[in-house]
């Protein structure tokens, strides 16, 4: 009886307590055996049964809540569970470990309750944690894995698996609980408590998406600073689309676009706008720079630089215009489709539009042709040119040279 009272085997202890529990039950109601039966099941050490079963799931929970170990399951056990992330799996599986058939006993439904509460806080106080670090420890990646694609799956783990653990209760644990004529609307409350905590890290943790994103985006973008090194003096043709690293960032926003319908966001369409209106208007401003740039040195050069020095007629400033037009061109079409308006991008687009500068041209340049060619024709009526007869070079013929009649 003491091996099997000493659960060195957790299966074994529970099988025997279980068929203990099942004579225990059925054994007639006699009042001076109730000591005895008493004595009988008291000799199961269910609080080192409890240690043994919970023990090495709780270490490893504990050694994957730290950020640096941050991992994401493998696609296959992220359809399977409805989690992206390693720790809410190993919460899950925990939890519903312990609940199970094979390991749950009556008596100990209080300290698995007292646990579930725990493992919940933990997954809370891990999202929590991971938060801080991407936003006041400026941590970019969480076992290398950037931080606002490691937020997103939280977020969604965090409301998943809150669902998990609600309908399991439903299922499962309020029944137990009803066993022992146990009243559940009280540890109903813990878990809608748990959701209220949930939905008020969820907009927390959108905020810090969104800043990390058009942060991301935002960097891309101040490669228009380069724009007029890549014309200045180098006689490159006039730019026919926008610039490698408008592509750039925008490849990042359709790379988190699918991570947002990966891991199902709510509110997937806010995210967007709010990712493309700051990081257009970070790019807004800084294009201005650079085209106040332009203007001023453009100015400075055209005193040791005939303009329109070049193969096809266009200045490098034209170009560079050009180029800042093509890319604010690019982003403003993109913006609505997001039924974004970014303001001063219509403003700078209009600024730096090559077809303004064209007509321009074009108009005086016909007007310039008008005038000469009416100054060709008003000379043409007033003054008229007498013929000349060019003098001969050759000597006059003498008598002798004269042709006979």
């Amino acid at each position: 009886m003491g091996t099997v009272a000493v659960p060195t085997n957790t299966s074994l202890f529970h099988r025997c307590f279980m068929a203990t529990q099942e004579f225990i039950e059925n054994w007639p109601a006699h009042l001076h055996s109730r000591a005895m039966l008493k004595a009988l099941r008291d000799k199961f050490n269910l609080i080192v049964y409890f240690k043994l079963v919970t023990h090495k799931l709780v270490r490893q929970i504990d050694s994957e809540m730290v950020p640096e170990s941050f991992q994401f399951v493998s696609d296959d056990q992220s359809v399977k569970e409805g989690v992206f992330c390693n720790l809410s799996s190993t919460i899950l599986r925990t939890i519903k470990t312990i609940w199970s058939e094979d390991v749950f006993l009556y008596p100990l439904v209080d300290k698995l309750w007292d646990l579930t509460l725990r493992l919940l806080n933990k997954h809370l106080a891990w999202a929590r944690a991971l938060l801080e670090a991407a936003t006041v420890g400026d941590s970019c990646e969480f076992g290398g894995i950037e931080a606002w694609r490691a937020l997103l799956a939280v977020r969604h783990d965090l409301s998943t698996l809150h669902s998990r653990v609600f309908d399991m209760a439903l299922e499962e644990l309020w029944p137990k609980f009803s066993d022992l004529n146990v009243d559940t609307s009280l540890f109903g409350q813990c878990l809608t408590r748990f959701g209220t905590l949930i939905a008020s890290e969820d907009s927390k943790i959108d905020e810090a998406i969104v800043k990390l994103v058009s942060s991301s985006m935002s960097k891309e973008f101040d490669a228009v600073f380069d724009v007029p090194k890549q014309y200045r003096w180098t006689k490159k043709p006039s730019p026919s689309t926008h610039s490698t690293y408008i592509s750039a960032a925008h490849k990042k926003l359709d790379v988190f676009v699918e991570e947002l319908s990966k891991t199902s966001h709510p509110s997937s369409v806010q995210l967007i706008r709010s990712v493309l209106s700051s990081s257009y208007s970070h790019l807004v401003e800084k294009a201005e720079k650079v085209l106040d740039s332009v203007d001023a040195t453009g100015s400075s050069l055209s005193r040791f630089k005939r303009k329109g020095a070049v193969l096809d007629g266009t200045s490098d400033d034209e170009k560079i215009r050009t180029q800042i037009y093509r890319d604010l061109s690019f982003c403003e079409s993109r913006g609505l489709t997001e039924d974004i308006v970014v303001d001063g991008l219509s403003k700078l687009i209009e600024r730096s539009r090559p077809e303004s500068t064209e007509l321009i041209s074009n108009v005086v340049g016909a007007a310039i042709s008008d005038e000469i060619s009416e100054s060709v024709k008003n000379e043409s009526d007033v003054i008229s040119c007498p013929t000349y007869a060019a003098p001969s070079l050759e000597p006059p013929l003498s008598s002798q040279d004269s042709p006979s009649s």
